[in-house]
């Protein structure tokens, strides 16, 4: 044997015995199993795209119910015995005066399976914006008490001459939390074009100054 060969093979015996006393070490770059199990968890994000209400129910954002204004208890229970005589479940939800909060309940409502969004506008701004979430969604808008004009709705159920909320009368009261838990009955049925029925088209008439189809109880 010559002297290179034998060099070579004392130089591989070397590096046999090296790396046989080594054992568990890596040697050269990271596997991709050994970085996925250095890297913390993933955690799953705890916002539900599944909707939570019950099919068929309508929600009504409401724009501020402290007492004292239009929104009392006492008128949201009327709101809520009109809908459990015509058997529509229905959820009233409280903007508290903030239009931020009044877009988000809207948003949130539609995103979590309302078959119907009602509203009672806080301004024209943040009403227009809840409306477009509905209409984006395919989900029928409807204005309640207070039209937003231009706003996108497909129905209106308000008070002839449209007067402030805190003058209605009693029975104004009721017959209008009736004239909607009647559209909204209709808009959850099989048939919801049967709504078409009960509302009154006065986009033709400039004085009346309602831009979609209206159900227009006496003050």
């Amino acid at each position: 044997m010559n002297r290179s060969l034998a060099m070579c093979l004392t130089t591989i015996a070397a590096s046999s015995f090296v790396l046989s006393g080594c054992a568990g070490i890596t040697i050269g770059a990271p596997t991709q199993a050994g970085l996925a199990s250095e890297l913390p968890p993933i955690e799953e994000s705890s916002v539900s795209t599944e909707p939570s209400l019950a099919a068929g129910t309508v929600v009504v954002v409401l724009p501020d119910a402290a007492e004292g204004s239009c929104w009392t208890q006492e008128r949201q229970q009327v709101i809520e015995d009109a809908f459990a005589a015509g058997g529509t479940p229905v959820s009233l939800l409280d903007a508290s005066g903030d239009p931020a909060t009044f877009i988000t309940l809207a948003t949130d409502a539609v995103m979590q399976g309302a078959s119907v969004l009602v509203i009672a506008n806080l301004d024209a701004a943040s009403g227009t914006e809840a409306i477009a979430a509905a209409n984006s969604n395919g989900i029928p808008a409807v204005d309640f008490d207070r039209l937003t004009i231009n706003g996108g709705a497909q129905y209106f159920v308000g008070v002839t001459g449209a007067p402030d909320c805190s003058t209605l009368s009693a029975q104004a009261v009721q017959a209008e939390a009736e004239a909607l838990a009647s559209l909204a009955q209709a808009l959850t049925s099989s048939d919801p074009t049967s709504a078409d029925a009960l509302a009154v088209d006065l986009t033709t008439d400039p004085e009346a100054g309602y831009d979609v189809p209206s159900i227009l109880v006496s003050p």
